[in-house]
């Protein structure tokens, strides 16, 4: 959906007839800029979802088939040609593994820079 006073949401969802039936990735996001400065804000919270998958044993565990919720969020300041984030993924700290036999290594935090080249 478009911004409404710096609001916006997104929201996209695939169904297969397969399992796993539907994948989600949803996000709400926050735009702060004061008209005629060089520094903006954007604060981004979001939820993936995959539903159950086929039961089968892998390396000894067979939960693999369980849903899984991952909540992240992120944050990040532009300022001119810079922009600087911060990120958290699994913010629940839960065991969700995408692939069976490769788990999420837990809670994940990430940072960094952009520098914004404009021709």
């Amino acid at each position: 959906f478009g911004k409404w006073y710096g609001l916006s949401f997104m929201s996209q969802w695939l169904f297969s007839d397969k399992k796993p039936y539907i994948k989600s990735k949803n996000k709400i996001s926050y735009h702060f800029n004061r008209p005629g400065k060089t520094f903006h804000l954007f604060l981004d919270a979001g939820m993936n979802y995959w539903s159950k998958r086929d039961e089968f044993v892998y390396a000894g565990i067979d939960t693999w088939n369980k849903a899984s919720i991952n909540f992240n969020f992120k944050t990040s300041v532009h300022i001119k040609t810079f922009r600087l984030f911060y990120k958290i993924d699994n913010i629940f700290n839960r065991k969700i593994a995408y692939l069976p036999g490769y788990f999420m290594p837990g809670l994940v935090f990430r940072y960094g820079f952009n520098w914004i080249i404009q021709g």
